[in-house]
């Protein structure tokens, strides 16, 4: 998971009883370029498509209910909803369909009850 593998192993650590020290403060400079691996990855919603298999994992070996499951699926695909508007308005067909056609398949599986 190129895009959200700090998550996915952070999220295994803590199910596994390790504890994670937060440093309050950014230990690093972002800029965000156009041609970066990043924002293609932004672009074509791959973080997006991350977090929803993650969520799927942790939900089927327990480490969230299925209704924090649930209300998390509902986020992850009101904030896609939004990043699709925001690709269409500035005309940007290629993210626009990345994003629109992620939108579908995993509201239709969240309507099914199978996200």
């Amino acid at each position: 998971m190129p895009q959200l593998g700090d998550w996915e192993w952070l999220l295994r650590c803590l199910s596994k009883g390790y504890g994670i020290w937060y440093l309050p403060r950014a230990t690093m400079l972002y800029r965000q370029h156009g041609g970066s691996v990043s924002s293609r990855s932004f672009r074509e919603a791959r973080d997006v498509r991350e977090r929803l298999r993650i969520l799927q994992v942790m939900s089927a070996q327990g480490y969230i209910s299925a209704a924090e499951h649930r209300a998390r699926v509902r986020l992850s695909l009101r904030d896609l909803a939004r990043r699709a508007l925001v690709r269409l308005i500035r005309r940007d067909a290629h993210g626009f369909r990345a994003h629109a056609e992620l939108l579908a398949e995993a509201g239709a599986k969240y309507v099914r009850g199978r996200v």
